[in-house]
């Protein structure tokens, strides 16, 4: 079923979806790492997790597990953007170039809640740092086919003036509070931007994030007690939790979700994510694309 097609928001449970070693070099020691995907293409797209029965005519979203001393078998770039979200553990970003990048700009680490943008094209790698796993929540802005990712050797003269990548820091982040109820009590949250559209669309961060007309993410932070102003969005709109539990308000028949479960909300209907439990609730947000402002939430 596509996304597209939902009705009723749905909770893609992340500890029922298998793991899937099948990206290269991904059993060997010194590249171990497994995937696995919410939501993907149809048969010949990236889509690992097909069981899930959900399939997206916009986007793949997924996660990778990376243990300590791990990292991705060679540079390599899509022929889509794609974006990494470190959920949990460090990387340090692998580029092309180094010799060539500004001074300040050679720091590559990448801590938890930090996220990497790498544009069509873009040549990267990542390897886990300090002494905790790694597990990064990955996503693409189009369909690419299963076997389209290009490899690179890290010394390879076409990896020479290719699109950079974008490292952007949470703490980069202000919070917005300009969302519909957000400063009212019952309805408050803060909201942030990675990725947000051009004048006109949804962007909370509009001096630091990227910049897309394809798709749109960030995080939102629900306070115990509180919910998110019912609004409908003219894409679908996944919703991962990060921390704290999660239900949708008014619809107690879906199941509350808890770290790293999936909800995906149907494109055009009101639907509204409410915290519920002791801590507060942490999300991360996508949009399938980017979306008009009078239509956010």
């Amino acid at each position: 079923m596509y996304v597209k097609e939902l009705t009723e928001p749905v909770v893609v449970k992340w500890a029922e979806l298998m793991p899937k070693w099948v990206v290269p070099h991904a059993t060997e020691p010194g590249y171990l790492r497994f995937n696995l995907s919410y939501v993907g293409g149809a048969e010949g797209l990236v889509n690992i997790n097909r069981e899930t029965n959900l399939l997206s005519d916009r986007t793949a979203i997924g996660l990778m597990w990376m243990p300590v001393g791990q990292r991705q078998f060679a540079l390599h770039c899509h022929t889509t953007a794609e974006t990494y979200v470190i959920l949990k553990g460090a990387v340090e970003s692998i580029e092309p170039d180094l010799e060539s990048i500004e001074p300040d700009d050679r720091f590559h680490y990448v801590g938890t809640l930090d996220c990497m943008h790498m544009p069509v094209g873009s040549p990267h790698a990542a390897r886990t740092v300090g002494t905790e796993d790694v597990m990064l929540l990955w996503f693409h802005d189009g369909l690419e086919a299963a076997d389209a990712a290009i490899y690179y050797d890290e010394n390879d003269p076409r990896l020479s003036g290719l699109p950079r990548i974008r490292r952007i820091k949470l703490d980069s982040l202000a919070p917005s509070w300009d969302a519909p109820g957000a400063r009212e009590a019952g309805t408050l949250r803060s909201l942030t931007s990675y990725i947000g559209g051009p004048s006109g669309y949804l962007n909370y961060n509009r001096e630091t994030c990227v910049v897309s007309e394809r798709n749109a993410a960030g995080t939102t932070m629900i306070p115990v007690g509180n919910a998110e102003v019912p609004q409908a969005y003219g894409t679908t709109r996944y919703c991962l939790v990060l921390s704290g539990e999660a239900a949708v308000v008014d619809h107690p028949e879906v199941p509350v979700a808890g770290s790293w479960d999936m909800i995906i909300m149907p494109r055009n209907a009101p639907y509204a994510v409410r915290a519920v439990g002791i801590e507060p609730l942490h999300m991360l947000w996508i949009l399938e694309d980017a979306e008009p402002e009078k239509k956010a939430a």
